[in-house]
């Protein structure tokens, strides 16, 4: 499973950056950069500003998931936050499989972020253009905030159930 979201989040990353360097030529100067609740643009701003800004935080974010998820194991466990940690860290067979689970979480969590910066670049690019091929339709533009709220919260039931102590 783990090599399943890592797959996928690596494949994110690289489709977020494929689209970006697709993207960018064909948007004007000013782009829309901020939406309010219904997902119409209400804030324009300088296209190089707002790409080399939002860069800096893929980059940084999907670096930050990374390290933590090849270092985790050289965390002291005193810091780790994980449900059920008792469980976890009665041993060194159990700590082990904890730091699996939460590589998965870790790798859970890239997948979200790079996905819901995928979605943003679309809707930059429909606000910010004609454009009648983008792959989204409006349902993703008006819905990006519960969208993005829903998945958040599946991502936080899916971690309690990953982390969950089996049954004895």
């Amino acid at each position: 499973m783990l090599n399943l979201f890592r797959l996928l989040w690596c494949g994110l990353f690289v489709a977020l950056i494929v689209q970006v360097v697709n993207i960018y030529p064909n948007l004007p100067e000013q782009i829309a950069i901020h939406f309010d609740i219904q997902g119409q643009a209400d804030g324009f701003g300088d296209k190089q500003t707002f790409y080399t800004i939002l860069a800096i935080i893929i980059a940084f974010m999907n670096l930050m998931f990374l390290s933590l998820s090849l270092l985790i194991k050289k965390i002291p466990a005193s810091i780790v936050n994980i449900p059920w940690k008792d469980y976890w860290f009665a041993n060194e067979e159990r700590q082990e499989i904890a730091y699996r689970k939460l590589k998965e979480v870790l790798a859970m969590t890239g997948v979200l972020i790079n996905g819901i910066c995928y979605l943003l670049n679309i809707i930059i690019l429909r606000s910010s253009t004609v454009c009648e091929a983008c792959p989204t339709g409006d349902f993703i533009q008006s819905n990006f905030v519960w969208i993005t709220l829903s998945c958040a919260a599946i991502l936080v039931i899916l971690m309690f159930v990953i982390v969950k102590p089996p049954k004895d």
